[in-house]
């Protein structure tokens, strides 16, 4: 009696689970090294050619294998790190499905050089084309595992592999991420006979960020920590201003393990809101520590994301601990110093920020103490208190109202500074040691006026200022609903609104903030934004999105011509309100062209 169902052969049952484990390149490397992780490896040597299609080399300084465990590596199902179904609730491994070896071994010519401290001779391990052999070998303390050809006998999945430059970033990537899992293992990558990637493996994360982020940003991390219940976070993240295109600059380690977690990822960009502008993300290392029955490592196939069984505690311990590194003060550092002179861009502002530093004029670097130049505009600063106003003053429009600004609070962010004038009436210009410091009026006066409303918010509502004749508001029928449902909102903000016929309201009163300006195009903004929006987590958020508004309304707008006070004023403030380096929005409210920069423009 014949039959169509059939039982598949154990190679082609490799074959497919390998299309699970090893859809490219870098997912097999990273199969490997997480074994040499779970085998106690201190230092990983990761070598490939041609985008590792050509070759994967893993070599590391673990415990090893006997020659009975080695033979069982490569049997699917095979593992030492699960005994029991309970297990599988308290998995602290990387790998433990015992299905990465037999897989890469099914699509590859395959070799394993293994042997522990307790054998004089290694066993070398062959598997090509289902046929496997083994014998004894000279061999390290260790494990050294070979991959030639990979998928030379499924041309199917090696039609669909990218470019060989795509490959090696791939696998660049993996080199990374595993690093930042384990900061005191060295690793190495060589790709194609090139280092491309090196760790001390000193467990300084310090030094990793410099690896990961560059020499320049790598020196921005802000620590951040927090430990609650059973729960330890721990990590660096990069200032507003070094924000990114993209998410892949967030890195998220759970119990060691990199993984991704959209509740995580968003509770991280959540604490950067009003800080980063649309489409820019932060720059982070996020590690966190919990029991393991809390974590779920099962719900992908290749272990790249996990559930939290206390998602919600998780979640606002990041939060907060973001927050919380945001706004609070470093200490001094000789380093931070040089990196500003060094970068001479407005990221740089933040790291001083931090500090609350006031670089002196005593701390101009080695390079510049030789220039004539230099010493001129050092001479000039030291008369900062008394300056000077420019040679030509422009024809000056209507004044600006002054604006409402908070009382000077602490140190400046900025250096010694003297304003030199205004460009296009919309850019405040201010000369300094360390070059050119140029204003955006509009946004600076955003930021003072957005943070002083939110610490007037934490003790009461804002001030109203009522208005002499009342405004009438002639509402959609959607926009009526939303006033009505979120008007004890608006009240705290401010706004006086009474009902006067249908879809029709008076605005009576408007926040003093604004002072002459129309409170009508703030009312409709803010109900556009819900409209449009929503509430996006409730009244909280209705608050923060009409502050945002508020500030906008109230700032000084562009093409406005200020007197010299008031630009010495509104940079002064800037300098001692919290998150200066970016408007609500998350658009920046300085950047400095460094001398450094004039140089290079004019061939120096």
């Amino acid at each position: 009696m014949t039959t169509t169902i059939q039982v598949l052969s154990d190679d082609l049952i490799n074959k497919i689970a390998a299309g699970e484990v090893v859809e490219r390149p870098a997912a097999a490397l990273k199969e490997i090294v997480e074994n040499a992780l779970d085998a106690g490896a201190t230092h990983i040597q990761m070598q490939t050619e041609g985008g590792g299609l050509h070759l994967i080399q893993v070599r590391d300084n673990g415990c090893g294998m006997s020659p009975a465990d080695a033979l069982l590596a490569v049997q699917r199902h095979a593992t030492s790190k699960i005994r029991q179904l309970a297990d599988l609730e308290q998995i602290g491994t990387l790998g433990f499905r015992g299905e990465a070896l037999p897989s890469i071994a099914a699509v590859s010519h395959f070799t394993l050089l293994t042997r522990t401290s307790a054998e004089e001779a290694g066993t070398l391990l062959t598997l090509e084309a289902g046929n496997k052999t083994h014998q004894e070998s000279a061999a390290p303390l260790g494990t050294t595992v070979t991959v030639r050809d990979l998928f030379y006998n499924t041309p199917a999945r090696l039609k669909f592999m990218r470019s060989e430059r795509s490959e090696n970033m791939a696998i660049l990537k993996v080199a990374e991420h595993l690093a930042l899992t384990a900061p005191q293992v060295a690793f190495e990558l060589v790709q194609d006979h090139r280092r491309t990637f090196y760790t001390p493996g000193n467990a300084k994360m310090e030094e990793l960020l410099l690896s990961l982020w560059g020499p320049e940003e790598g020196r921005l991390g802000i620590p951040i920590a927090a430990t609650k219940d059973e729960v330890t976070l721990t990590g660096y993240i990069a200032p507003p201003t070094a924000a990114k295109g993209t998410r892949s600059h967030c890195h998220l380690i759970i119990n060691n393990r990199y993984v991704q977690s959209r509740s995580l990822q968003h509770a991280l960009e959540e604490g950067f809101r009003h800080l980063l502008p649309v489409k820019r993300y932060p720059m982070a290392v996020i590690s966190l520590t919990l029991p393991h029955h809390m974590v779920d490592v099962n719900v992908h196939p290749t272990k790249a994301e996990v559930q939290l069984h206390n998602e919600r505690l998780v979640y606002q311990m990041l939060l907060e601990a973001v927050r919380q590194g945001l706004t609070t003060p470093l200490p001094p550092s000789s380093s931070q110093h040089t990196v500003v002179a060094e970068q001479g861009s407005a990221a740089l502002s933040w790291r001083g920020e931090q500090a609350q530093l006031a670089t002196s004029l005593g701390e101009l670097p080695s390079s510049f103490t030789g220039s004539t130049a230099r010493k001129n505009i050092s001479s000039d600063l030291a008369q900062v208190a008394s300056p000077v106003s420019p040679g030509v003053t422009p024809p000056l429009a209507k004044p600006h109202p002054s604006p409402s600004l908070p009382e000077s609070r602490g140190e400046s962010i900025f250096p010694p500074l003297r304003i030199i004038s205004q460009l296009a009436g919309t850019f405040i210009l201010a000369q300094s040691s360390r070059g050119w410091f140029i204003f955006d009026q509009h946004a600076a006066h955003e930021r003072i006026l957005y943070q002083e409303m939110v610490k007037n918010l934490e003790q009461e509502a804002l001030a109203t200022q009522l208005l002499l004749h009342p405004v009438t508001l002639s509402l959609t029928g959607e926009e009526e609903h939303l006033l009505e449902e979120y008007q004890e909102q608006l009240v705290k903000l401010g706004f006086t609104l009474e009902p006067f016929g249908e879809r029709t309201f008076l605005l009576r009163g408007i926040p003093h903030i604004l002072g002459d300006q129309s409170g009508k195009e703030a009312v409709q903004d803010i109900l556009a934004t819900l409209a449009e929006e929503g509430s996006s987590g409730g009244p909280l958020s209705l608050v923060e999105k009409a502050l945002i508004s508020l500030s906008c309304h109230g700032a000084i707008k562009a093409n406005t011509w200020l007197p010299m006070t008031q630009m010495e004023e509104l940079v002064q403030q800037l300098g001692t309100t919290p998150y200066a380096t970016t408007c609500p929005h998350g658009r920046p409210t300085h950047r400095l062209i460094s001398l450094e920069e004039l140089d290079k423009w004019f061939l120096r």
